[in-house]
């Protein structure tokens, strides 16, 4: 079925989730493109969240599907179930917490047509306070991505090497197709479930980047995983050394979509898992193999990269030299998030 005739799913997640969820209802009921379902997962809320789907339910002009999960699976496990549970073409991942652009879906529609070998579609976000209010940059500035020099505001991109080295895609800004839905559930439980999705998915397909900020992506004190302010807003000026330290203590880790920064080992079984399911069942859903044995081999350099940086750590006095020789070979800057990254093996933190 082509992407003109396509069916949309949306799969929200809620957890208590009250406060802002009828904004976000509302503002996938304004779509330009209405979805065909709305599927809503709930985690064990003890809030008004299931009052208000309920409220929601009773006059969106497409149908709402109601799940409760019968203990708290945690929000990983929530979107695998959510995902599961889609029934359209094009599945689109939202947060309770998000307002979209009245256009998000038929922009979306419009870049999976353009682009129909694309398993995975994102785009940029504006960053807004509890109120919406604009906090003066968009996502792209606070992950490190760019648009391509003259390229359109949408296109399409080998994103693998990015998510290989640092974590740049926010599932509320994810869609995908739903051909591709096998190879990622289950989901590994060593990721947060947009970080699995984008780093697998791009490991077998191309992705479509859409840079403009089709949801307004909100910020408050009790949400799971947020953002700071941008290292740099600018891309002809590097962080400076203070600016890194400062970013330290406050920022989640480049390399994983967590609120805490993790090790090397960690890290590793992260993308041990990926190179897990890719050789187990990447070959039917790649339709380059070449490029797929080039990503595998790809994977395997990060896992000896974050061997060495687990041997540098138990150094103590060869550290300096062992950390020099990694840095030389371009490992923290291919594999990591270079001299932040560096500076930490260093340290032994």
């Amino acid at each position: 079925m082509g992407v003109d005739q396509a069916k949309l799913s949306v799969a929200l997640c809620t957890y208590n989730g009250g406060r802002f969820l009828a904004d976000q209802l509302q503002s996938i009921a304004r779509q330009t493109i209405a979805p065909d379902e709305v599927v809503i997962c709930d985690d064990g809320s003890t809030d008004d969240t299931a009052e208000i789907v309920a409220a929601f339910a009773g006059q969106a002009p497409f149908g709402v599907r109601w799940e409760r999960n019968a203990s708290n699976l945690g929000s990983t496990k929530n979107f695998e179930n959510a995902i599961s549970l889609c029934e359209g073409d094009l599945i689109f991942l939202a947060d309770q917490d998000d307002v979209w652009r009245d256009d998000k879906l038929a922009r979306f529609a419009a870049a999976f047509r353009q682009y129909p070998e694309a398993a995975l579609a994102f785009s940029n976000a504006a960053i807004v306070d509890e109120e919406l209010r604009p906090l003066g940059y968009q996502l792209w500035d606070a992950v490190g991505l760019r648009r391509p020099p003259g390229s359109d505001a949408t296109f399409q991109l080998d994103l693998f090497p990015e998510t290989v080295r640092t974590f740049v895609v926010t599932g509320a800004t994810m869609a995908i197709r739903r051909q591709f839905r096998d190879i990622l559930i289950p989901f590994r439980s060593e990721w947060v479930h947009d970080g699995w999705i984008a780093t697998l998915l791009s490991g077998i397909r191309p992705a479509i980047a859409i840079d403009e900020a089709l949801i307004q992506y909100r910020q408050h004190t009790s949400q799971q995983v947020g953002l700071v302010k941008p290292i740099r807003r600018t891309w002809d000026i590097r962080p400076t050394l203070r600016e890194g330290w400062r970013l330290w203590g406050e920022s989640r880790s480049p390399e994983q979509n967590v609120g805490k920064y993790t090790g090397p080992e960690a890290i590793a079984a992260q993308y041990g898992a990926i190179l897990d399911r890719l050789d187990s069942c990447g070959d039917a859903f790649c339709e380059n193999q070449e490029a797929l044995d080039d990503r595998r081999e790809l994977l395997r350099c990060k896992l000896e990269h974050l061997q060495r940086r687990a041997d540098i750590r138990k150094a103590i006095w060869r550290r300096p030299v062992q950390l020099w020789g990694e840095w030389r070979r371009g490992g923290y800057s291919r594999f990591s998030n270079g001299t932040l990254t560096a500076l930490r093996d260093l340290a032994g933190i």
